[in-house]
């Protein structure tokens, strides 16, 4: 073990302990401590005199020309935000349309049958909701139709033209087998445009089907909306045709456009947008190309385009339009910042690039090691080394200790915990009511256990056993609380909203449902005892927060649903045991787990301690990859 020098802070000796690396005792002389004022005040002094003027207009330059990339980075980032936000709208309606087709065309489905077929396309708008109709129609008349209307899905009974044309499609598109993506049309009822991808269906010994999913693009023009507000550009998108399939100005638009077979979609010209104009324009226009997109320029505005393909036979067209005056604008604030600071970049420039370069290395040293420290790697978090400049070292000292005491502390407190705190903040710790879900465990039999094996066997046990629950835990977001024994309590849905913190309860019970049943299929093989495990799981109302004193608190829930959990636990000695493991869950907590989870109903209980019966579920035995 390394010795310290007298000046190494306090904790050093804990740090050696944990393997940090610790400056070893000199007889030297101790070297003078500089001053980073001194060194800088002298050394910008005698560098301003070897100074040249180039570096001026080197530094201008290239200022320039990073600012030049830097705009049309910002022009490549745009296109691409708005063609990955298109396609993250349109591309699921496509797989929910392949995905339809193979249900209804798989067999398991009777297309004869339009209650189960209506079914089939509830579920799927269900799971999509930005999806706005699903239709199924086949050659022998049968039409089915489901809409979205104010986030559920209904069936409708009446009919319109759209549905007849979806008739049609079933005889089009008979012999296709890849989706269709139809012209996009507008919808006057919902004042906006509509596009849809239809999908044959076909399935032995039936008439010709499709079916045909839609999905309206208000939700892109509101999209525009706020994109323009934050890159100062008014963004669009375009059918080959030369119609607007979305515009911040929609809305506006959309009160006094009215379809026709010519103009199924609002013009160019129905929108006050400069960039519409320079588009339709030919005189005064400069057009060329710039990287990935094209783009057309006159005095006072510039419009950049790119195409869009995968939705339809000819591509669709996304833009953005911005006003010379504001792409100038960075250029003017060089100019004056040339202007203004030609003495200072001179000093500044060169003392930064001779003197920086020195003190850059030690403060890089420490930049990188809080940089480690914010995701509280410490096992990657190293030492820093001594400096020459006072307080350099002093804090070289200082960052030391504190990552001893780190190492220390973190044994202590859940590292996944710590983290979220520090993401959410401060204000999260204050006690408040949550909804939660809270989950305890307990090995069946322990004391007898314990009993057959040494100390050192027995904590070894508990670590190895303790690290499989909380890595199933942590996996699905959970927060591991305390361990208890020779059990854990655990929670979700706090520091951090979770809308499916029961699922993901569930989902970690299921996958330490499966580590029980390997690491007891492990113990078999090696012809050691295998172990039972106990789950209790609840959800409700809890109190959440830093609950203890002013010399040591807790962040911990507390309240009824934490004793009912704990409860049911109890609850499962009175249950059969099967694969080493028994989970009883309230029928709450299954209710909001979702239909992926089945339960075995073990009836109403009267648990210890709590006024009233509850319903206790036994989780069935699921792989993790089903409810994953």
């Amino acid at each position: 073990m390394a010795e310290t020098t007298k000046n190494w802070p306090v904790g050093a000796d804990a740090a050696a302990a944990r393997g940090v690396e610790v400056p070893k005792k000199t007889t030297r002389r101790p070297r003078m401590k500089m001053s980073i004022g001194v060194a800088l005040v002298g050394g910008v002094a005698l560098l301003v005199l070897l100074s040249v003027g180039g570096v001026l207009a080197v530094s201008l330059s290239g200022a320039a020309g990073n600012t030049i990339s830097l705009l049309r980075d910002k022009a490549d980032i745009t296109l691409e935000l708005l063609d990955s936000r298109l396609r993250s709208q349109l591309d699921p309606v496509e797989s929910s349309a392949l995905q339809l087709a193979e249900w209804l065309g798989d067999g398991t489905v009777d297309l004869a049958d339009d209650g189960q077929v209506a079914t089939i396309l509830t579920g799927a708008l269900s799971a999509l909701p930005q999806a706005t109709g699903a239709t199924f129609a086949s050659t022998d008349g049968t039409l089915i139709r489901v809409v979205n209307q104010a986030g559920a899905a209904r069936v409708v009974e009446e009919t319109n033209l759209a549905d007849e044309q979806v008739v049609r499609l079933a005889y089009d598109l008979a012999t296709e087998t890849k989706p269709h993506w139809l012209p996009p049309r507008w919808v006057r009822p919902l004042a906006q445009p509509v596009i849809g991808v239809a999908m044959p269906v076909v399935k032995s010994g039936a008439d010709p089907g499709v079916v045909v999913v839609t999905i309206a693009l208000g939700a892109i023009a509101e999209y525009l909306e706020t994109l323009a507000s934050v890159s100062k550009a008014s963004a669009f998108v375009l059918t080959d045709a030369g119609h607007v399939l979305a515009h911040q100005d929609l809305v506006q638009v959309a009160r006094e456009f009215r379809a026709s077979e010519r103009r199924p979609l609002p013009p160019l010209t129905a929108f006050d947008d400069p960039g519409f104009a320079l588009l339709a324009a030919n005189d005064d226009v400069d057009e060329f190309s710039a990287g990935s997109f094209q783009a057309r320029e006159n005095a006072d505005f510039l419009v950049l385009t790119r195409a869009l393909p995968g939705y339809g036979p000819r591509p669709f067209k996304i833009g953005l339009t911005f006003r010379i005056e504001d792409i100038n604008e960075p250029f003017k604030r060089l100019v004056k910042m040339a202007i203004v600071g030609f003495v200072i970049l001179i000093v500044a420039v060169i003392a930064g690039l001779k003197l920086g370069n020195r003190l850059t290395w030690q403060i890089r040293n420490l930049t990188d090691a809080a940089e480690r420290l914010r995701s509280l790697d410490l096992n990657e978090a190293q030492g820093v080394p001594d400096s020459r400049f006072r307080e350099l070292s002093t804090a070289a000292h200082a960052f030391n200790a504190m990552i001893a005491a780190l190492r220390v502390f973190e044994t202590y407190v859940p590292k996944s915990l710590v983290l979220r705190l520090m993401q959410v903040g401060e204000a999260a710790t204050a006690s408040q009511e949550r909804q939660v879900t809270v989950m305890f465990t307990d090995i069946v039999g322990f004391s007898a256990l314990a009993e057959q094996m040494s100390a050192i066997d027995t904590a070894a046990f508990l670590n190895r056993h303790f690290e499989m629950l909380s890595n199933r835990i942590e996996a699905e977001g959970g927060t591991v609380d305390k361990y208890l024994g020779d059990g854990v309590m655990a929670f979700w849905g706090a520091p951090d909203d979770m809308d499916d913190h029961a699922a993901r309860a569930l989902r970690a019970a299921a996958a330490i449902q499966d580590g029980m049943a390997r690491e007891n299929a492990a113990a078999i093989a090696r012809g050691d005892p295998t172990v039972a495990v106990r789950i209790g799981i609840h959800s409700g109302t809890v109190l959440v927060g830093n609950i203890g004193s002013q010399s040591r608190t807790n962040y911990t829930v507390v309240g009824d649903t934490v004793n009912a959990a704990s409860r049911l636990e109890e609850l499962g000695r009175d249950v059969e045991m099967h694969g080493g493991c028994v989970v009883l869950c309230s029928a709450e907590t299954l209710k909001q787990g979702g239909e992926k989870f089945q339960g075995e109903s073990i009836g109403m209980r009267q648990l210890k301690g709590r006024l009233g019966a509850l319903g206790v579920f036994r989780l069935l035995q699921t792989e993790p990859d089903a409810v994953g």
